[in-house]
């Protein structure tokens, strides 16, 4: 009978460590807020639309550049507000060094006031980018139906 019950003190005092590093790990989770080890660092890329120009242009007849900016690759869009009412402005991407990058855009407004912002179909850059990894572009964005009108293009990454 006593080896019994030494075998069950034993046993359960094997069992007592185990026990107190569960409930200190369970403590710990509790503990320690998550959203503090989320807030460490801020991701890029996939998933979200970085900006990487935001300005309103006045737009030409023959054509008007933003400045040049540079992407990671990936996908980029263009969204346009501010368009004249019966005014179509198409929009291309170049890269730095002046070759076109298809397909080109465009936005038409046939409404009584200046367009809502839109955002045109996403276009993929990867087969640009350099050995850096980025790619430098710029837009041409062209006013066809009137000889200038002022918008907003927001360029995103």
């Amino acid at each position: 009978m006593k080896i019994q019950n030494i075998e069950r003190v034993v046993y359960s005092m094997k069992r007592v460590p185990d026990f107190k590093i569960f409930i200190f790990t369970l403590m710990l989770v509790f503990v320690i807020p998550t959203s503090t080890l989320a807030s460490e660092f801020t991701p890029y890329g996939a998933g979200e639309w970085d900006l990487i120009y935001d300005s309103q242009i006045l737009v030409t007849s023959s054509g008007t550049n933003t400045s040049t900016v540079t992407s990671g690759g990936g996908d980029i869009r263009v969204c346009i507000s501010g368009v004249e009412h019966g005014n179509l402005i198409t929009a291309q991407f170049y890269i730095s060094t002046g070759n076109a990058i298809l397909p080109g855009m465009f936005v038409t407004n046939n409404s009584g006031s200046p367009s809502a912002y839109e955002c045109l179909s996403k276009i993929d850059v990867r087969p640009y980018v350099d050995s850096t990894g980025k790619v430098k572009l710029y837009l041409k964005v062209v006013s066809k139906n009137q000889s200038s009108d002022i918008v907003r293009i927001v360029i995103e990454d």
